[in-house]
């Protein structure tokens, strides 16, 4: 399992652990599934990024972390009794956006524009083809690209 795979997988079974424990005094049941979702979420975002992400399946992670993060901000800025959640899931996301973020620089050119072959079974290449495919749509430009 690669680096931000593992630790995407670690805050999610750690959310889904201890939201019932940091929860129980507040009574707060709308927050502990809340917290809960997110975990699920993490860890399914974790298993499809485990085996040999391609570039584009990274860039596609970073965005859904940004865009969580950005919810997150606003949600903060408009209702005060989820703000410290809302900052901590926010800075959590950005956290993870910013290690896939990396993880994907590193990659062998290959790897980070999509282009190599898949290295696993008929699900992981087809988790790369629709990374491609969503990728030519939402990401401004290919991972490694030089700029025009």
């Amino acid at each position: 399992m690669n680096r931000p795979a593992l630790a995407r997988a670690g805050y999610g079974l750690l959310q889904l652990a201890c939201a019932p424990v940091v929860f129980r005094r507040t009574k707060d049941a709308t927050a502990l599934r809340t917290i809960q979702v997110l975990g699920a979420r993490q860890l399914v975002q974790a298993a499809v990024t485990a085996p040999a992400p391609t570039g584009a399946v990274l860039a596609l992670g970073v965005e859904v972390d940004l865009l969580h993060a950005a919810s997150m901000l606003a949600l903060a800025a408009v209702a005060p009794r989820w703000r410290g959640l809302a900052l901590w899931e926010a800075g959590a996301a950005a956290a993870l956006a910013g290690g896939a973020a990396a993880a994907a620089r590193q990659l062998p050119p290959a790897r980070r524009l999509g282009s190599g072959a898949a290295t696993g079974g008929g699900l992981v290449a087809l988790r790369d083809r629709c990374a491609r495919t969503l990728a030519r749509r939402t990401v401004a430009a290919p991972l490694g690209a030089q700029p025009g």
